[in-house]
């Protein structure tokens, strides 16, 4: 129990000094202010011209320091931008506080082979209309670029959505969630087919995949049967219309649903907070 003795409404700082030079304005904050005077290679922009512009747009006083690092983290930003691998993994995980819902990410790989999250959101399940609002977003945010493509599990809506939002981009299959609905649906010589598979989603040749798919036949004729169905060019290297590379699996997404496991439980709000600090948003 406690009770207020005085209170003085009267403050003497000048307005100023209460809104601009106490405002912590760090090198994140200042270089999303700048990031649009960084975009023209051709311009010299110094630390001295962002204290300048920062000073006489937002009233806010820099360092030179501050200045000199803000514009360093974007530009590393803007560069990794342009190294992006034009591949994008999309996944989702369920969350598990009283209000539940479902965790969506779209990812990629830097030029440096680093995990980068490009896009995520909260959806209430997943469905056609929460998995065509992703889609639309993404596109709106991210665009299309080329020799793009798109690797998720079979999520019927994951796949409708992409061929309908981003029709000339190609959809591939994670080939680990492929070869999951395998090994339930053929249970028989799942051990040797392993292997067999996953040489095969990744051979260059065609001599190669026919000689694989000739093992796998001998084992169990339904499973070629069912890798046919399911289109070679969705899960076999050798029949991609775009190069994706090693980039085979959604195990970027899932890297990043497993860091966030923990977090899950949080209500929604602190869920959300632990992600964009995790992202660095």
């Amino acid at each position: 129990m406690f009770k207020v003795r005085e209170f003085n409404d009267k403050h003497t700082c000048p307005l100023k000094d209460k809104v601009y030079e106490q405002r912590q304005a760090g090198s994140s904050l200042i270089g999303g202010m700048i990031r649009s005077k960084l975009t023209n290679h051709k311009r010299k922009y110094t630390p001295k011209d962002i204290i300048d512009d920062v000073k006489s747009d937002f009233g806010i006083d820099v360092s030179y320091m501050l200045a000199w690092r803000s514009k360093e983290k974007r530009m590393n930003v803007l560069r990794g931008v342009r190294s992006l691998r034009p591949i994008v993994v999309v996944d989702e995980s369920h969350l598990k506080s009283y209000y539940t819902g479902t965790f969506i990410s779209a990812s990629t790989l830097d030029g440096a082979g680093h995990i980068l999250p490009l896009a995520y959101g909260v959806i209430d399940s997943e469905n056609d209309a929460a998995w065509s609002w992703f889609f639309e977003q993404f596109k709106e945010a991210y665009g299309d670029r080329k020799n793009m493509c798109i690797i998720s599990d079979r999520n019927e809506s994951i796949i409708k959505y992409v061929s309908r939002v981003y029709p000339a981009v190609p959809h591939f299959d994670c080939i680990w969630h492929l070869w999951n609905n395998v090994y339930k649906k053929f249970k028989k010589g799942h051990s040797k087919l392993s292997e067999i598979y996953f040489s095969m989603a990744k051979a260059y040749t065609q001599a190669e995949f026919d000689s694989l798919m000739e093992k796998v036949e001998k084992v169990d004729i339904r499973v070629k049967e069912y890798l046919e169905l399911a289109g070679y060019e969705k899960w076999a290297r050798l029949y991609a219309p775009v190069n994706k590379g090693w980039t085979m699996t959604s195990n970027i997404a899932e890297s990043i649903n497993i860091t966030l496991l923990s977090v899950r439980e949080l209500p929604i709000y602190d869920f959300l907070e632990e992600v964009r600090k995790m992202f660095g948003c």
